[in-house]
């Protein structure tokens, strides 16, 4: 006897005739794709927060010291070192840029209340940053007392609006434009300001001290090319990277070296874990409950092949169904999260094929371990 178990939704039918049960299944299901999606949006938050400074620079080419393994660590080189770039054959600028976080304290106007921030000291002049905003608001910055404040600082900074008048390390100071950035895993908000005024905020630090040195290359010029050039003829005490192996060895730093990292990355495996053996034992449950039907399927002329089809078509329901939910609730649980930290929390298209694909193989392995069980139905156990 010929039979096909997808001429009849049977897979479907078997979920669907405890219709309490397969619901709330789902659910386990989904929420353990939203603990994936939780972790995995705080994961990439991280890099994209951790990286946005990058990104937002003019920048083909970054130079930083060697002992600076992530923008997070306070090492400065000789600003002498982007003059000796210049000599460099294939760059048109250096710009340099100067950034401190460490004895910084911004005070809330409205509490009075002072914390850390990552202040950007540069010169108005020079086109730094690609960031429109920033970009748009150079002029402002020349004025003594003046900086930028970033608006997507988090709340316990202040509301800030142009104009507001406040300190920076107990010195006045006068907000003459907003830009957005947003904060992350180290600082709370941002603030730009010319180099002048910044040597004015933070009497310590050094003029000829630079943070990371902008690069720009010729136009049609190899920029990996160029950066091994001046990695040859710079000192030992700068390193070059294009500006993609910088956001990238931003994100290594990140990955594996730091706890936060590592700690989101274990929460996706503990997710998929949770998930495999959720869907096991709904499939294992489910495989059990309906023996004298799978015993039934064999007695009709149902083989093997055709019994996985179907049990393996429940895993998949449920992973789809599981999935679908989870994604949904992922776009509200993002959004809260957004609101609540200001970290660049997003659904990426990236995010939903990774988790996508670990609930497919959660519900393959979940159905292919359920599968023994079904096999072992016998007809002679109707009689």
């Amino acid at each position: 006897m010929t039979a096909n178990p997808w001429d009849a939704p049977l897979a479907w039918l078997l979920l669907a005739h405890h219709r309490g049960r397969f619901l709330l299944a789902v659910a386990r299901i989904a929420f353990a794709v939203v603990v994936m999606f939780t972790q995995r949006g705080f994961l990439t938050g991280v890099y994209d927060s951790q990286t946005a400074l990058l990104r937002s620079l003019n920048a083909d080419l970054v130079i930083v010291s060697p002992l600076r393994a992530s923008l997070t660590m306070e090492q400065e080189f000789p600003r002498r070192r982007l003059y000796q770039a210049l000599t460099v054959p294939g760059v048109t600028a250096a710009y340099p840029l100067v950034v401190r976080e460490e004895a910084s304290a911004w005070k809330n106007p409205v509490s009075g209340h002072e914390a850390p921030v990552r202040v950007l000291g540069f010169d108005p002049r020079d086109p730094v940053f690609a960031h429109a905003e920033i970009e748009g608001c150079r002029h402002l910055l020349e004025g003594a007392e003046c900086a930028a404040f970033d608006a997507r600082s988090r709340g316990h900074l202040g509301a800030i609006e142009v104009g507001t008048a406040t300190e920076l390390n107990r010195r006045r100071l006068r907000v003459a434009a907003l830009f957005t950035l947003g904060p992350d895993f180290r600082y709370d908000g941002n603030v730009v300001m010319s180099h002048t005024n910044l040597l004015r905020h933070f009497p310590e630090a050094r003029a000829g001290d630079v943070s990371l040195g902008v690069l720009r290359v010729e136009k049609g010029a190899d920029a990996t090319e160029v950066c091994r050039r001046l990695n040859e003829a710079l000192p030992p005490d700068v390193q070059v990277f294009t500006r993609e192996d910088m956001v990238r060895r931003e994100e290594a730093y990140w990955a594996r070296i730091t706890p936060t990292g590592i700690i989101f990355r274990i929460g996706v495996a503990v997710g998929f874990l949770v998930g495999l053996i959720t869907c096991y034992q709904i499939l294992f449950s489910g495989v059990r409950d309906h023996l004298p039907q799978f015993a039934t399927l064999r007695a009709m002329g149902f083989h093997d092949v055709a019994l996985a089809r179907i049990v393996l078509a429940k895993a998949l329901i449920l992973g789809v169904a599981g999935f679908t939910i989870g994604l949904a609730a992922s776009f509200v649980i993002y959004g809260l999260l957004r609101a609540e930290t200001g970290l660049r929390i997003d659904t990426s298209l990236e995010s939903a094929l990774v988790v996508g694909g670990l609930t497919l193989a959660m519900s393959l392995v979940a159905g292919m371990a359920a599968l023994r069980k079904a096999l072992r139905a016998d007809p002679a156990e109707l009689f």
